[in-house]
């Protein structure tokens, strides 16, 4: 205690003998530099280079804790986005276990944005998801509000179209479901269309029938194009006399 008491007057009378000089001898100093002057007396100049040093100080520490800082932040942030991705994969899976279709599609394009999803793939998920739409709707303008928001490349897709034609026949629409197939007969057939003709009564076979006649069979479909056309024939009455 004695001791710093001592430092204390020490350091009052180092103090007062200062500002004494100051007071009688103030001097003078000139700083030009780069078209700037720069007048103080010699007391002043070195308050003013100790107060620049210690802004100088602090701002070097305080760029140093935050270089510090960064890192953890740029981790802090990967992580919020990894967890952000996990959401959507949970989020997504829920909206198809719980056949929340329509909410399924908006996740597709975020999954693949964020690299969860190939472009394949996500063409795979909306595919399978319109798939599913199309069986589980119960109304037939429920169905066509479907078909008609669908996208182009699945509109052209022959399984998709029978799929359609399907469940516009589940829900009693049987002439919309033979408009369908007269549509997919234009460019397309499968055994699946072919099965839909031999248990139906159609309205107007021979248009169906003209369709077929024009379509050129692949190899992969040649059978039941021929099917189809057999059972189409039969159906209709015969026009001899």
């Amino acid at each position: 205690m004695r001791g710093f008491l001592i430092l204390v007057l020490l350091g009052a009378a180092l103090g007062s003998a200062l500002i004494a000089i100051m007071i009688n001898n103030p001097g003078y100093a000139l700083i030009v530099w780069a078209g700037y002057r720069l007048e103080a007396s010699p007391y002043a100049l070195i308050l003013l280079i100790a107060a620049a040093t210690l802004v100088v100080f602090f701002a070097l520490r305080f760029v140093s804790q935050l270089l510090g800082v960064l890192p953890g932040i740029g981790r802090w942030w990967r992580h919020r986005r990894q967890r952000q991705e996990h959401d959507q994969v949970r989020n997504a899976l829920l909206e198809l276990i719980e056949e929340r279709y329509d909410a399924f599609d908006v996740s597709i394009p975020k999954l693949q944005r964020s690299g969860w999803l190939s472009e394949s793939a996500a063409l795979v998920a909306q595919r399978s998801s319109l798939r599913r739409k199309l069986i589980a709707a119960v109304k037939a303008d429920q169905l066509k509000k479907i078909w008609r928001k669908a996208s182009q490349v699945f509109k052209s897709e022959t399984d998709l179209q029978v799929v359609y034609a399907q469940s516009l026949a589940r829900v009693d629409a049987q002439s919309d479901a033979e408009k369908a197939l007269i549509d997919l007969a234009s460019i397309g057939w499968n055994q699946g269309a072919t099965d839909l003709v031999c248990t139906w009564t159609l309205q107007d076979p021979r248009t169906l029938l003209t369709r077929l006649e024009g379509l050129t069979p692949a190899a992969n479909n040649r059978k039941a194009i021929e099917r189809a056309k057999q059972v189409l024939a039969s159906t209709m009455p015969n026009s001899d006399p």
